[in-house]
């Protein structure tokens, strides 16, 4: 949803995020050269911050120092997102249309108060980047239009992302009724919402019943009938829905709202997963084989396969039938992926770029794969993955070579080897024969010298004092870390 922001909103929001992200004190050159902004405009989007800033959220300015955000022990992040959503006139037509699908261009601008010109000019801008959502902006009247499953998703993301879970923001509430056929659903499949993702079916499932009460129904070739299991007790839930709504769900609308019970749900026993897992093998092949080949590559680009191996497949089973039907929203729900995939990058880079080569020689039929999700479901659910960082890393094969004698030579590795201990191996090479050549024989990873040994850049070397001094250790514990 973000690209749908003005530019200005958008700024402000990446503002926070780094400053979050930072939890320091951070100079404006540094965040107006991140933002791709002036200083003027930073100090502008800083005052009206701390003029709208809510809840004990504290803004701080110093002129020595830069600016540093601090939130209280209590605060969500959502609070602030969805703040800056409500302030954006993009967000408010958006959402407008989905009541009011008849008003017309001047009807809105009277709404929104600002000029027809300028409306026609912002409706211009999101239609250029809305069809990145698979739908489109109508003109006259202004509607959002496209096939129904990917307009209800996107509407679905645009309440949940600007409301969340704390406000219910259309005119009916069938909340009662969703939580009776969700909890039916739970009984006949083993598998249970959990938070918040429960609420977050709360949005999707009373989109869906408010689209059928608009008369927007599923067109018949819009989606794989094959995903409705014909389970007694799962019709048994939409018959019961029916009845409390009063509504009529025909059978594209049922495999429509069973779509959402893709993600965001745990399994209350492993025949659960074995159940569901065979319901793909026999129902959707198709997914199955973009699924195992990916895993298999993984699997063997790690070097082990996860001890929940059923489950790590069930999931990328999900994923991919999601993907079949939806385009993946950049919502903010998909934004806070991003931002644990990146922290799994930190911490587990090797299994991370196993994943991403694996993407990359993978043929996912068309299909928009999105990389930080999947780095996400995997990283976050492949048990025995969190022992890597605790694995032995091998040592650094390092060269410690001084031009004043073969002692000074010993005397700086052993220094060297007291400091960093088992992160390094010291290895002994003939010191009449350092070409490069020579050295990527012996495997040679790392030059320590007291004088320049030109390696033309195929062998990072540091050159230090002949007694290293603190930058000299500060640069030898910089590599070390960086090559490992």
């Amino acid at each position: 949803m973000r690209s749908l922001l003005e530019k200005s909103v958008r700024r402000r929001m990446e503002l926070l995020e780094i400053l979050i992200e930072n939890n320091e004190w951070i100079k404006l050159e540094m965040l107006a050269e991140k933002l791709d902004c002036s200083k003027r405009t930073l100090n502008n989007d800083i005052a009206i911050i701390q003029k709208e800033l809510r809840g004990n959220w504290e803004l701080y300015t110093s002129r020595k120092w830069g600016i540093r955000l601090v939130a209280p022990e209590t605060s969500q992040l959502d609070q602030l997102y969805q703040f800056f959503m409500e302030k954006s006139t993009s967000v408010q037509l958006l959402l407008g249309t989905f009541y009011d699908q008849k008003l017309t261009v001047e009807e809105w601008a009277d709404k929104l108060f600002i000029s027809p010109s300028s409306l026609y000019r912002l409706i211009h801008r999101i239609k250029s980047r809305i069809q990145f959502y698979g739908v489109d902006l109508s003109i006259n009247p202004v509607a959002v239009v496209g096939p129904e499953q990917q307009v209800r998703y996107f509407y679905m993301q645009l309440f949940w992302s600007s409301y969340g879970p704390t406000k219910w923001p259309f005119r009916t509430d069938d909340r009662e009724q969703i939580d009776q056929f969700m909890k039916r659903n739970e009984e006949a499949t083993d598998f249970q919402f959990i938070y918040p993702y429960r609420i977050e079916r709360y949005f999707w499932i009373h989109v869906v019943l408010e689209r059928i009460r608009q008369g927007f129904l599923m067109g018949k070739m819009e989606i794989n009938e094959r995903i409705l299991d014909d389970e007694p007790q799962l019709q048994n839930g939409f018959t019961e829905l029916e009845h409390m709504t009063g509504l009529q769900i025909e059978r594209w609308d049922r495999i429509c709202i069973k779509l959402m019970q893709l993600q965001g749900i745990v399994f209350q026993d492993k025949r659960a997963i074995d159940r569901s897992t065979a319901f793909y093998e026999r129902a959707l092949p198709e997914i199955v084989a973009l699924a195992d080949p990916f895993l298999e590559r993984v699997i063997a680009g790690y070097g082990r396969a996860p001890e929940n191996r059923a489950q790590v497949r069930w999931q990328l089973l999900q994923y991919f039938n999601y993907c079949q039907h939806f385009l993946e929203i950049d919502g903010f729900i998909v934004e806070k992926r991003g931002y644990v995939a990146r922290q799994l990058r930190k911490e587990f880079g090797r299994f991370c770029r196993v994943i991403e080569e694996a993407a990359e020689a993978s043929d996912f039929g068309g299909l928009r794969i999105s990389i930080d999700t999947i780095v996400f479901l995997l990283g976050t659910l492949w048990q025995g993955l969190i022992d890597e960082h605790k694995l032995e890393k091998p040592p650094i094969r390092t060269l410690v070579t001084s031009q004043l004698s073969v002692s000074n030579t010993a005397f700086l590795a052993d220094m060297i080897k007291s400091r960093f201990h088992s992160q390094i191996e010291i290895v002994e090479v003939n010191e009449n024969h350092l070409d490069v050549s020579v050295l990527m024989t012996y495997d040679i990873e790392l030059i320590i010298s007291d004088w320049a040994i030109d390696t033309g850049g195929v062998i990072p070397t540091i050159e230090i004092n002949y007694y290293p001094n603190d930058r000299d250790w500060r640069n030898i514990r910089k590599m070390i870390q960086h090559k490992r």
